[in-house]
């Protein structure tokens, strides 16, 4: 008698260890890191913002850069007409490539975002294009970073004879 007391003694004193052991587990996992998705949400903007300057977007018979397109951009902006047309002006031509980028990727993974391209002077400050994420009207959605935690892809200077574009994407959950 006294040897199956000790052996449901024994038997319920691994079953409290193993609900120990699987709580402690439990709890470590489901915390979150904060400075796994601050590198993260960094390491996404920046490497997003590379790839979109540099990726080749197809204008009639041209591949040209996002560069070459912001670069062209200035160019309507400033009244004159632009080097390129792809179907309408390069500004809206590079914000619709963008945004179409932007709907397969960072939409799908549910990340809000800000993407804004300015024309620096040193008197003036025009901002040329503004990408945000769509709701499910197709609509853009204002201030979509407005009191989350949010991360830089810092600003992509690209140097003009007539000022400075300045690119930014703002990564925030």
């Amino acid at each position: 008698m006294k040897k199956a007391q000790t052996e449901m003694i024994g038997l319920v004193i691994i079953v409290i260890l193993i609900t120990l052991g699987m709580l402690f587990a439990a709890q470590f996992a489901l915390n979150d890191d904060p400075e796994k998705k601050i590198f993260t949400r960094k390491g996404l903007a920046y490497s997003t913002m590379s790839t979109i300057l540099v990726t080749e977007f197809q204008c009639n018979d041209n591949m040209l850069s996002g560069k070459e397109l912001l670069e062209d951009c200035v160019n309507v902006e400033l009244g004159g007409m632009g080097r390129y047309s792809c179907g309408g002006d390069s500004c809206e031509y590079f914000e619709s490539q963008v945004s179409a980028l932007f709907s397969e990727t960072l939409d799908k993974w549910g990340k809000n975002y800000e993407f804004t391209s300015k024309w620096i002077t040193g008197t003036e400050d025009r901002e040329l294009i503004t990408i945000t994420p769509k709701n499910s009207e197709r609509e853009e959605i204002a201030n979509p970073c407005k009191g989350k935690d949010i991360d830089t892809s810092n600003p992509f200077p690209i140097s003009l004879e007539s000022g400075l574009i300045q690119t930014l994407l703002l990564i925030c959950d």
